[in-house]
């Protein structure tokens, strides 16, 4: 009971809701001042660029998303988690509608009406939501809708539940500040976001151009799922952009905010994975009847944990679509081990949710179904098994159909580029399948893949970038997570309790660093997933310490910590300017140079001064997202036009230029730094070679412009001109 004077416990959690956005907003201010107080101006307008265009657009998905959700509340009936899970739900529901409605060409292909069908689902959705909330409540006096929300064992507003919402507002405050950034300049560990630029936005521009999602032969990238890059061009849709003009196109249209809203749904689906995960933990102590103090405490430090690594924010601000795997398998996690849910539909709503997962991308396979599997049979009766396990590969095996039927008849090989060797090679030849089979594969020993998982490459060269000398758990970019979360199973298994989940967690996490040893080529960002198993585990063993009077301390402070390494991390961005480039636009970012830097960039160059109509060969760089031309581009793996032009012609550079002008080209641009790695690497073409790039280079004369400090050389080779 509350005594006279005493805060009461709504109160307190308005109270700690408060001090949860105050820390957020200074938090964001802070951030955009730090490098050069001058930009602080700049910076905010490009958060509130990106914040309006996630609002307009992503807000329009994520309605469509709950109205999805809303068809899956029936079969959670009765569940404590009814809600997270039909919105995790919705949001696999959505992805999987992005991507047959990309398929269909009903994104891209109906032109003017491609809009009204994105935003009619948007308001199909809304309504459907709408009508659900307005039943859920109907008939039911304040305080009945209060304790429905917040039912018994729930850590909720009754037990301050706001109070530790602000150990989530400094990394979200990170995280907004950093999706603000024009794709390219932020992170230095994914080299610019280069794979944004090569294929994750790239390939959204050109099946928006397109009018349809389908592979295309020169970026192997596209026989990839693309459930995110799908929704990218759903966004793209719901923004109404055009598929031509003077302006540009698609995502970089106008001013490119649209953009900004890919960028916006990635933190999005970061953020609904901590909360998820959140769920998930607070789900297992209610279970274990936990107290409300603990149920409280393990779900905000879990999930807190999640959005304060800094690898979660460097995925989750940059349009990649491993915040969507986190998202999902979160909600496959949820519902596994919700016994709440009938064993049946508890397996087929997991199973869907990580075939949505491999559909954003593959490997979820390996790194997400084993955590989900191992959770379905512990928390089922061994009677239920069948009807679990059956359910789970079902629905799961049709979430992920439409990926293999597209690749199925877009190449004869469902998997392609994977198992060439089954099903056959596509349009490519048995060289090109080994070199990308060779590239995707560590050939070292036990002993070099375990040195990998804890500790340097020795192999690195002198000088290399701390991701490639770092691969495995000990990145910075991790920071405690791993060592947190290893200690907490160990602390996990020993409490009777939650034991049991403890072992099953910890059993899923050994399984994800097997896979990631054996079954990729040991990057540290490919075990992302194992944030999954690591913030449940590092939540729970905080929860059920035995320091009972210092458990409240230990988890807050692992999360400050943790806080402060993302902090420092995104201020040494850029020498220290991480916002430099935040608030000039993407539309000048792409025609004149940014104000941290003294010329402009090739992408600026070439937009700016090259005629329009000139179509421009990329040789070795594949990041073509800002270029807006015509274009002819491939990646690594895929033919080089200028490789096709040696075989034709060994020995004769001339020639070599007269076969690429009358495949059209009237320009290139050679990354000479970019030829260098790829043949280091042993991905290129092995028709080409640096030896007789520069060798054809020469027969070009000088560039028409060059920037000699990043390799790179434009040269026009249109009859007539240059």
């Amino acid at each position: 009971m509350t005594g006279p004077g005493a805060e009461s416990p709504a109160q307190s959690a308005r109270n700690g809701w408060t001090i949860a956005a105050g820390a957020l907003v200074v938090s964001i201010v802070a951030l955009a001042a730090w490098g050069d107080p001058a930009l602080l101006p700049a910076t905010l307008a490009g958060v509130g660029v990106m914040l309006g265009a996630t609002a307009a657009l992503v807000g329009g998905y994520a309605l469509t998303a709950c109205g999805l959700g809303v068809l899956v509340m029936p079969l959670v009936r009765g569940s404590r988690d009814a809600v997270p899970v039909a919105l995790a739900c919705g949001v696999g529901l959505a992805l999987t509608l992005s991507h047959g409605l990309g398929v269909l060409g009903l994104l891209g292909l109906l032109g003017l009406l491609s809009p009204i069908v994105a935003i009619g689902l948007a308001i199909v959705g809304a309504g459907v939501t709408f009508v659900w909330v307005a039943k859920w409540n109907d008939g039911r006096p304040p305080q009945s809708r209060a304790a429905r929300q917040l039912p018994r064992g729930d850590g909720g507003a009754r037990g301050g539940r706001g109070s530790l919402a602000w150990l989530a507002a400094v990394p979200i405050g990170v995280l907004i500040v950093a999706a603000s950034a024009p794709p390219g300049w932020l992170w230095s560990s994914e080299f610019g976001a280069y794979d944004a630029l090569a294929y994750h936005l790239q390939l959204p521009q050109e099946w928006w151009r397109d009018g349809r999602v389908w592979p295309v032969e020169h970026n192997v990238y596209a026989f990839l799922p693309s459930y995110v890059e799908a929704a990218f061009v759903h966004l793209a849709s719901l923004g109404a952009a055009p598929i031509d003009g003077p302006g540009g196109h698609g995502l970089t249209a106008g001013s490119a905010w649209r953009v900004q809203a890919t960028h916006g749904l990635s933190a999005a689906f970061g953020v609904l994975a901590a909360w998820l995960v959140g769920r998930f933990v607070r789900a297992v102590l209610i279970e274990a009847d936990a107290d409300e103090r603990a149920q409280r405490l393990g779900a905000w430090v879990s999930g807190a944990l999640v959005l304060a690594t800094p690898w979660v924010v460097v995925v989750g601000s940059i349009a990649y679509n491993e915040t969507a795997v986190l998202a999902m398998g979160a909600g496959a996690m949820l519902v596994a081990v919700d016994r709440r849910v009938r064993p049946v539909w508890r397996g087929a709503i997991a199973g869907g949710l990580v075939g949505v997962a491999c559909g954003c991308k593959p490997t979820a396979m390996f790194f997400v179904t084993p955590v989900v599997g191992l959770l379905l049979i512990a928390h089922a009766d061994r009677r239920a098994w069948v009807a679990v396990t059956g359910g789970a590969v079902v629905v799961g095996a049709i979430a992920i159909a439409p990926w293999l039927v597209r690749n199925w008849v877009a190449s004869g090989n469902p998997v392609f580029p994977a198992m060439t060797g089954v099903f056959g090679t596509g349009h490519w030849t048995a060289e090109q399948a080994e070199r990308f089979a060779g590239a995707h594969v560590f050939e070292g020993s036990w002993a070099d893949r375990l040195r990998l998982l804890v500790w340097s490459d020795p192999d690195a060269p002198d000088g290399a970038p701390h991701v490639a000398r770092f691969r495995g758990a000990t990145n910075v970019q991790w920071g405690l997570l791993f060592a947190t979360g290893v200690v907490g199973s160990v602390g996990v298994m020993m409490r009777g309790r939650v034991g049991r989940v403890g072992m099953v967690l910890a059993g899923g996490l050994a399984m994800q660093v097997i896979a990631w040893l054996f079954l990729t080529h040991l990057q540290s960002r490919f075990l992302l997933p194992c944030v999954l198993t690591l913030a449940p585990l590092t939540g729970l063993w905080v929860a059920e310490g035995r320091w009972i009077a210092g458990r409240g301390v230990v988890g807050p402070v692992l999360v400050s910590l943790q806080t402060s390494l993302l902090v420092g991390l995104f201020m040494t961005e850029h020498g220290g300017r991480p916002n430099a480039s935040t608030g000039v636009g993407l539309s000048l970012t792409m025609a004149r140079p940014a104000p941290a830097v003294e010329r402009p960039s090739p992408w600026a160059w070439v937009n700016a001064s090259l005629p329009g109509d000139m179509r421009l060969y990329l040789v070795g760089d594949a990041a073509a997202f800002f270029y807006e031309r015509d274009l002819v581009v491939n990646s690594t793996y895929d033919s080089w036009a200028l490789g096709d032009a040696i075989g034709a012609h060994p020995g004769d550079p001339g020639a070599w230029t007269e076969d690429l002008r009358g495949r059209g080209v009237d320009a290139v641009l050679i990354s000479m730094s970019e030829v260098a790695r790829l043949e280091r690497s042993g991905w290129i073409d092995p028709r080409v070679s640096v030896e007789r790039v520069e060798a054809w280079a020469r027969t070009l004369g000088p560039p028409t412009m060059a920037w000699p400090e990043l390799g790179v050389g434009v040269w026009v080779i249109r009859e007539g001109e240059g």
